[in-house]
């Protein structure tokens, strides 16, 4: 059984969302040259939902957006919407290598030679069994990876080019730890717009081996040309090795606005592989959607739904003041901090770290002792603050019943013991 040691900051908490470390500096050459963006996401099928006071849920028994100004932060602030669809699941790990890419913030580091970002990790399954070296304690705990990084962009006109270099160690219980390394290379010509909301971008990338350098997996995410007005993306991972069963090709053409669009996609079904390795069959989606429809089929049964009836989840969300006082004003939103970056002195030599709600993360934790003087590391200032180690953390849980009309909407997942299901 594993023991687990809880840590915690003195002098109180701020936030800063920012995972890398190092300081940016103006590479543009006097104006010239400027780092280009890969997108946050590639969207299939959106929701049109533009702020948040547009997107006030219907029923809801106090509509603050009657009474807040029409420039607050509360009808100004955009809102991030999608559509989820079985379907589209593949989509998923498209959005989570996005999600890590962006947080390196290459764009900002353009010629300023390699780096070192700290990139919080993102999906996956937290019971995968992987190894918990440099971790914080706790299942819900801030897991940051360190990647070496290098930006480079030859003249204003040409493509931004960004190579990472990421070490991982994996365990696979009887089949031993592997140590493998992700090599990645993206050649970016032109980051998203209005008018082209995926950019025009190709990021390849592969996981090798350590131990004897052969290919175990590798994947491609690029934009395509379709032309006539359309856009579109395709993405493939293949694995090389035969170990993970985990092959996906996708395939997705959209006119510009994105109202309507096409997509292909073959994705691994697990539900019959055995030991959670291999033996993966493949199930093949074909997608057509517009502004009202949205039609699926995995080549035996096939389904129309519509696009304008759908259950709606919040999965976060902003706070706003209700009422003018204490220097704020109605529909302004409160800043909530959550978490910043630190370094600190590790026997010499300069170490990493973040800390949040969650606790600690850092690359060397036992170094990191009751006692030891971490600086913030996010450009605010030098507050320094003290860690204290200590052997638990006591979270109080208040408990109250709700009256089952009050959750009439909401959608609740169980798991029935006896089926499995």
């Amino acid at each position: 059984m594993k023991s687990t040691t809880r840590w915690g900051l003195l002098l109180g908490s701020v936030t800063m969302l920012a995972a890398s470390c190092g300081s940016s500096s103006d590479s543009s050459g006097g104006g010239a040259i400027v780092g280009l963006s890969m997108p946050d996401a590639m969207d299939l099928v959106g929701v049109e939902e533009t702020t948040v006071g547009s997107s006030v849920a219907a029923g809801a028994t106090v509509n603050p957006a009657v009474t807040f100004p029409a420039t607050s932060d509360y009808h100004t602030d955009e809102v991030h919407t999608y559509m989820w669809d079985e379907t589209t699941e593949p989509l998923d790990i498209i959005n989570e290598i996005l999600t890590a890419v962006g947080q390196t913030r290459a764009d900002q580091f353009v010629n300023d030679g390699a780096y070192v970002a700290l990139v919080e990790m993102v999906g996956g399954d937290d019971g995968d069994g992987s190894s918990d070296t440099g971790q914080s304690s706790g299942g819900n705990a801030t897991e940051l990876e360190p990647w070496v990084l290098n930006s480079t962009r030859a003249s204003a006109t040409a493509p931004q080019i960004v190579r990472f270099w990421i070490s991982q160690e994996e365990d696979f219980g009887p089949g031993g730890v592997v140590e493998n390394t992700i090599m990645g290379r993206a050649t970016i010509s032109e980051e998203p717009s209005a008018s082209n909301p995926y950019g025009d971008f190709v990021l390849d990338f592969g996981f090798v081996n350590d131990a004897d350098d052969s290919l175990m997996q590798r994947g491609s995410l690029r934009t395509s040309n379709p032309g006539g007005g359309q856009l579109g993306f395709t993405f493939m991972m293949e694995d090389v090795a035969g170990f993970f069963g985990d092959d996906t090709r996708v395939a997705v053409q959209t006119n510009a606005d994105q109202t309507t669009g096409i997509a292909h996609m073959d994705v691994p079904n697990h539900s019959g592989a055995a030991g959670g390795g291999g033996g993966a069959s493949t199930t093949t989606f074909t997608l057509a959607y517009n502004e009202d429809y949205f039609l699926r089929s995995d080549g035996t049964t096939t389904q129309l739904l519509d696009r304008n009836d759908f259950k709606r989840n919040t999965w976060g969300y902003n706070l706003y003041y209700a009422e003018d006082g204490n220097g704020h004003t109605a529909g302004e939103r409160v800043d909530i901090e959550g978490g910043f970056p630190f370094i600190w002195d590790n026997s010499g030599t300069n170490d990493y770290g973040w800390v949040d709600y969650w606790g600690i993360w850092t690359s060397d934790p036992e170094a990191l002792t009751d006692g030891t003087t971490v600086t913030r590391d996010d450009g605010s200032g030098t507050q320094t603050y003290t860690v204290l180690r200590a052997p638990g953390k006591l979270v109080q849980v208040t408990k109250r019943e709700v009256p089952l009309a009050e959750l009439d909407g909401e959608a609740f997942e169980y798991w029935d013991w006896m089926t499995g299901d």
